[in-house]
């Protein structure tokens, strides 16, 4: 077995045991001793996505289905961190509806279409293309996550309109149909911090943390809180790791200051 492959097995059995580092450690090697192998470049960029690397991951993703236009996961990879950067609606829909036409079968593209409506607070047509995706046979669990989506954009828009009881409502269903997701949790703090109980808020804050322990939301929200309490050490702890994973945080270098300022 090549090298490069045998890092990739091992990358995989390491996400599969949870370990994370290790797994990102293997696909770097792999895809360093293989850069023009689509699937080793889709590997990597992948771990990149998982730590919010969207800058790196998008041209690897983009490299790793023009090197194979079948690899669809890789495309649709790319359209998720492309709607993440900020990407232009239509043009986006157009590349999907294309590779629609070539895969009509596939539950993968309509699932990805419902993250590019999501994106412009469309709930109807993601409930469209989420009905696409089950006449497809997409996976409950598949399907589960992107009705998770939805109803958090509905609280979220529910937030918009101040009514935050029905909000809470929304985030909390979100939570339940997709149990590993942090987004529902943090929401939930963001709402219970607008209610006027920073105790809730930090118990949400703190699940979401527990879910993805290197969620920038989480973190800063986390450290914002403590700080607003006055309770620099535990501001400190937060903001610390939230520099170490992402120093480029909108807002982080200026409240790093503040927290400093707090605890002379």
């Amino acid at each position: 077995m090549a090298d490069w492959l045998q890092h990739l097995e091992l990358g995989y059995n390491a996400l599969e045991h949870g370990s994370t580092l290790a797994a990102d450690a293997h696909f770097l090697a792999a895809y360093e001793a293989a850069p023009d192998d689509p699937v080793a470049c889709y590997a990597y960029a992948r771990s990149l996505a998982r730590v919010e690397n969207w800058l790196e991951a998008e041209p690897l993703l983009k490299k790793a289905f023009s090197l194979d236009p079948a690899l669809l996961d890789a495309a649709c990879e790319w359209v998720r961190v492309k709607v993440i950067l900020g990407v232009d609606f239509d043009m986006t829909l157009a590349f999907l509806d294309q590779l629609e036409a070539c895969h009509r079968d596939e539950y993968l593209i309509p699932l990805t279409k419902i993250e590019l409506f999501l994106r412009v607070g469309d709930e109807v047509r993601s409930s469209s293309a989420l009905d696409s995706a089950r006449k497809k046979g997409a996976p409950q669990e598949h399907l589960l996550v992107a009705q998770a989506k939805i109803e958090q954009l509905l609280g979220l828009k529910f937030v918009q309109t101040g009514d935050l009881e029905r909000a809470q409502e929304q985030f909390i269903l979100a939570s339940e149909l997709d149990t590993s997701w942090a987004a529902p949790h943090i929401n939930r703090g963001v709402t219970q911090e607008k209610m006027g109980s920073p105790g809730d808020a930090r118990e949400s804050y703190l699940r979401g943390l527990e879910l993805e322990p290197l969620s920038s939301v989480a973190l800063y929200n986390l450290a914002n809180l403590h700080a607003r309490q006055k309770e620099a050490a535990e501001a400190s702890r937060y903001m610390r790791v939230l520099l170490e994973v992402h120093p480029d945080y909108p807002g982080a270098q200026k409240l790093a200051l503040e927290i400093v300022e707090m605890e002379r």
